[in-house]
């Protein structure tokens, strides 16, 4: 068994003469080819000029009959073509399993199959695309007016740029107070503490990290632990000023001098006059400023306008 498979032929059974026959009809391809559409282009003209030559109650004019009287009448059914359309397609399908055109169709084919088309609807917007593997969709902005028309805004339509938290009075006052609670250092984000009874005593012994570097990376140094006071303990200092600023929107205003108050400074009622503009001028200026606090502004005031002396700032 082993030797009958090993004196097996290793060659097909194709003859000499096959060959040569098949390479004679791939030769003749292209000029049955040509054959073919040429008389597919003259079966075309003549069904053109038939069609023209009727009227339109079906019977045929004499339009131009010398013109038809000096052509070769020929059939109108061309057996001949019906047959080289048939070996058209087969001497095509051979020549293209020959010559490798059959991978070229086939790669065509895949590449008109997995061409992709956008099919999204996005008002306002155009897409057009070309077929083929480089196509790119283009996009078209389409204005439905082609002139700019301004309007004034009205309270319905600015409603869209508010913000999600509206400044309520609600909303400033828990701001305000949060703040505060954070600046007193009360257990926002950590449990109250209320301690350990120890003999009917209330005892503290709860350790907590110390807040002046807790969080931050400070080299060579040791986490330090304090002691976490009772909640009862704890004294929450409340600014009133920014209260009345950050929550009533009342701002503290300075209140302007009179002439009369520079009457020590100097007796001339011109120098009079410029001490009291210079006065205006840091009014106007502290006024604006809202990182000093009342009493800074009241010192830097009188200082500037020559009521009090700078030493004073120094305190």
């Amino acid at each position: 068994m082993i030797g009958s498979f090993v004196s097996r032929r290793a060659y097909g059974t194709v003859s000499p003469d096959f060959l040569a026959s098949v390479l004679q009809r791939v030769k003749d391809v292209p000029q049955r080819l040509a054959e073919a559409q040429k008389a597919e282009a003259k079966k075309f003209s003549q069904r053109k000029n038939s069609r023209g030559d009727r009227r339109r109650d079906g019977r045929p004019s004499n339009r131009d009959s010398s013109w038809r009287n000096n052509e070769s009448r020929e059939p109108a059914v061309q057996t001949g073509a019906f047959k080289k359309r048939g070996a058209k397609l087969e001497n095509t399908n051979e020549y293209n399993e020959i010559s490798g055109k059959v991978d070229n169709f086939a790669a065509r084919k895949s590449r008109r199959s997995t061409e992709k088309r956008t099919r999204r609807t996005v008002p306002g917007l155009k897409l057009s695309s070309t077929l083929g593997s480089s196509s790119r969709n283009v996009t078209q902005t389409v204005s439905n007016s082609s002139t700019y028309v301004p309007q004034d805004p009205t309270p319905l339509s600015l409603l869209k740029y508010r913000p999600n938290l509206a400044p309520t009075f609600t909303s400033k006052a828990l701001k305000y107070t949060i703040s505060t609670l954070k600046e007193s250092n009360f257990p926002l984000n950590r449990s109250f503490n209320d301690g350990i009874i120890v003999d009917g005593k209330v005892v503290n012994k709860r350790l907590t990290a110390n807040m002046e570097n807790f969080g931050e990376f400070i080299p060579a140094s040791d986490l330090k632990l304090q002691l976490e006071p009772l909640t009862k303990n704890f004294k929450v200092v409340s600014d009133l000023e920014k209260l009345e600023q950050s929550v009533k929107g009342k701002f503290h205003t300075l209140k302007p001098f009179a002439k009369k108050d520079f009457a020590k400074l100097s007796k001339s009622e011109e120098k009079r006059t410029q001490l009291f503009n210079n006065s205006e001028t840091v009014r106007n200026s502290l006024n604006q400023s809202s990182t000093l606090d009342a009493a800074e502004k009241e010192l830097l005031y009188k200082c500037c306008s020559g009521l009090a002396p700078i030493s004073e700032l120094r305190n």
